[in-house]
């Protein structure tokens, strides 16, 4: 691909990746069409990873549905995906070991793709009752079906807390790239009417 289709030879500048989150410059020294020799000039973080790493935990979907999961995700700039079995899926994880380097290699692919200094893990499937809240700093969790009057349809579950907005302040900071952990509610867990939608964080 280097010398084939990007016709890059020996003095041209490019921009390597170690997929561990650092960048180096390099220069070419040598090229063929099996291997190329560069001397790497000085190296770099990343440029294009969030400063907030992301672990997205997914319950198994259906008919093949986790491939675009990951691929999406990573493009995004999830740092890990972990695969979630719940009472609700319907997919059941039998044979995941032997998918697991499939799931992996489109982790790779899109992380290429979107220029990504790191490649995520996808992960084993764990039982969301195995989940350990405490190992992250913030936990938000998506709920569907809630009815205005605080309550879940179908299961009587009430909110246990009120909107908070402060959450939202933080969220969009992430979002900007410039996250602010000072200013992060004394809290890992927040179950909040999202005023955006009709689902719960």
């Amino acid at each position: 691909h280097l010398s084939r289709v990007l016709r890059l030879g020996a003095g041209d500048a490019v921009t390597l990746c170690d997929g561990c989150g650092t960048d180096y410059e390099a220069r070419i020294e040598e090229v063929n069409a099996e291997a190329a020799l560069c001397r790497v000039v000085k190296s770099r973080p990343a440029g294009t990873e969030p400063a907030c790493r992301v672990t997205l935990l997914q319950c198994l979907p259906k008919a093949g549905k986790l491939e675009t999961v990951i691929q999406k995700c990573t493009e995004l700039g999830v740092y890990e995906i972990v695969p979630v079995v719940s009472r609700y899926c319907v997919a059941e994880p039998k044979d995941f070991g032997r998918k697991l380097p499939r799931y992996q290699r489109v982790a790779y692919e899109a992380a290429k793709q979107a220029r990504r200094g790191l490649v995520p893990r996808v992960g084993e499937p764990m039982a969301l009752s195995a989940l350990d809240p405490v190992v992250f700093d913030v936990l938000l969790m998506a709920y569907n079906g809630y009815e205005e009057t605080g309550t879940q349809q179908g299961t009587g579950l009430p909110l246990t807390k009120a909107l908070d907005l402060r959450w939202l302040e933080v969220f969009d900071s992430l979002y900007c790239g410039d996250p602010r952990p000072a200013d992060v509610p004394a809290m890992n867990f927040w179950r909040a009417k999202d005023v955006y939608s009709d689902h719960l964080v």
